[in-house]
């Protein structure tokens, strides 16, 4: 299974439903199943995620660092244009990078593991052999 490894919040608030679109610099062809791993190092919010952790409650402390958190299907990937962008809610526009040439990956049917699985993480998309027997909280 492809995996994508995301700062904490991000890998959380996806896992949570709070951001439906992973934003990136680059584009990808691949859709399909993928796994959201929070990276084990702590990246500091700007104040408008902090704002949306605490509209969502989601506390900082108990952030699953270094732990693949749920299994999202990545549905497309367009290149952002201000129509796009306009469409975003404010939670949305305040938790991903929306600017003109960028790409929304738009993440579906997210499940979250009922127990976080322990992972170590890369840059880009890697491959990891999910256990045979996931348990999900929804």
């Amino acid at each position: 299974m492809k995996v994508i490894t995301l700062w904490e919040p991000w890998a959380s608030l996806i896992a949570i439903g709070a951001k439906r679109f992973e934003t990136r610099s680059w584009y990808t062809q691949y859709k399909g199943e993928i796994a959201i791993h929070a990276a084990k190092v702590e990246k500091y919010p700007p104040a408008g995620v902090k704002a949306v952790m605490r509209q969502v409650g989601l506390d900082p402390l108990t952030l699953p660092y270094g732990k693949i958190v749920c299994i999202a299907e990545l549905v497309s990937c367009v290149e952002m244009d201000s129509a796009l962008i306009a469409q975003q809610s404010i939670m949305e526009a305040a938790v991903g990078g929306w600017e003109l040439g960028r790409y929304a990956w738009k993440l579906e049917n997210i499940r979250v593991l009922e127990k976080p699985i322990l992972a170590r993480g890369s840059q880009g998309f890697w491959n990891w052999t999910p256990p045979h027997d996931l348990k999900f909280t929804n």
